[in-house]
């Protein structure tokens, strides 16, 4: 059994691509076999490597947590530190999805997923996830790819879809005009709240009643001692620490990362099974702040698309190897005009489809 069959995971549909994609495809699926064969131990401890950066993450969380807590650190880099161990795992629940850790073994695998959502409570259901994001890979920059139309993909630049891209609740909200337009509000609507239940919800009512209450204090103190019930008030100290350890980190991550994702792969006008349309790759210098929240997502998430089977770090690692190939075949580089072109691959006119 050759080393690229032995790893690959299930089918995400991109068997059928056209040769272009598939030479592109395994060229890097070679790059990656060269780096297994100098390093067997990726292939032997990946398991391991997995948990290993999952310990690292939560002990990294709770650390920061505790110091902060005790007074040793302040909420600034509590947050940021934080804020960048949350990307590992955000990383880690990525190659979860596409089995990439304990595969046969049901119980660590699902466990592993569990504290991907404990430690980043306003994203989706892992579980639900999974669904969405095999979606996304076989039917990538169309109509039909409902978790990059979630964050924002296809939509023009407006303050509207900055809003969307930092807020989940907002991103739905944000569609609800079209979706009533097309008689189908109930159901985005109740998808909503199914994909974010429990801990999802947990999180934005305990994340919007802390914003209401510190913006009520600091616009209109004297109103604000008297509109918010006694018992609120005592519990307050324990929802701002909540809000230092887990909601502002989450709130910054999941910005650059949303940022990211939905303006670096393209839509409405991407050729189906079309690999080399999907995704362009964003590696100019201005954007390591956003990048150093989401891993360098821009930066090796091409990569993915063409061989699904690699952990997040040897994307990293085979990057730099990877780009002439990517390039030579196509693929874009820092095409910033897509801003312009609301995510379409080419600089075409078309009618926007309605995004619900």
């Amino acid at each position: 059994m050759s080393a690229s069959s032995r790893h690959q995971p299930p089918s995400t549909g991109q068997d059928k691509s056209h040769a272009p994609s598939q030479s592109v495809r395994q060229a890097l699926m070679t790059i990656g076999d060269e780096l297994r064969a100098r390093s067997p131990w990726l292939v032997k401890y990946q398991n391991f490597i997995g948990s290993i950066i999952m310990f690292f993450a939560v002990s990294m969380m709770a650390l920061c947590g505790y110091a902060y807590g005790q007074g040793w650190l302040n909420a600034l880099p509590t947050i940021l530190i934080i804020a960048v161990a949350t990307s590992l795992i955000h990383e880690l629940e990525h190659d979860l999805i596409h089995y990439l850790y304990f595969r046969k073994h049901p119980i660590p695998h699902n466990l592993m997923l569990l504290i991907c959502w404990l430690t980043r409570p306003g994203t989706v259901n892992p579980w639900i996830r999974r669904r969405l994001h095999l979606l996304h890979h076989k039917v990538s920059g169309s109509h039909e790819d409902v978790e990059e139309r979630g964050i924002t993909n296809g939509i023009p630049w407006s303050p509207l879809r900055l809003l969307m891209i930092a807020d989940g609740t907002l991103a739905i909200l944000g569609r609800a005009k079209e979706a009533y337009k097309a008689k189908r509000l109930h159901l985005l609507l109740i998808r909503g709240f199914v994909a974010y239940f429990p801990i999802g919800i947990a999180y934005y009512i305990t994340w919007y009643t802390y914003l209401l209450f510190h913006i009520s204090h600091a616009v209109a103190p004297f109103w604000a001692a008297n509109l918010w019930p006694s018992h609120l008030v005592e519990v307050m100290p324990v929802i701002n620490f909540i809000a230092v350890v887990f909601m502002w980190p989450f709130f910054i991550r999941s910005f650059c990362l949303n940022f990211i994702s939905s303006n670096m792969h393209y839509y409405g006008d991407v050729e189906n099974n079309n690999i080399i349309q999907q995704t362009q790759v964003w590696t100019t210098w201005w954007l390591a702040p956003l990048h150093l929240f989401c891993f360098n997502f821009a930066g090796t998430h091409a990569i993915h698309h063409f061989v699904v089977r690699d952990p997040f770090y040897i994307r990293q690692w085979i990057a730099r190897q990877s780009y002439p190939v990517m390039r030579k075949s196509g693929v874009r580089f820092n095409d910033f005009s897509t801003f312009k072109r609301a995510n379409r691959f080419n600089d075409t006119q078309r009618n926007e489809p309605e995004h619900i």
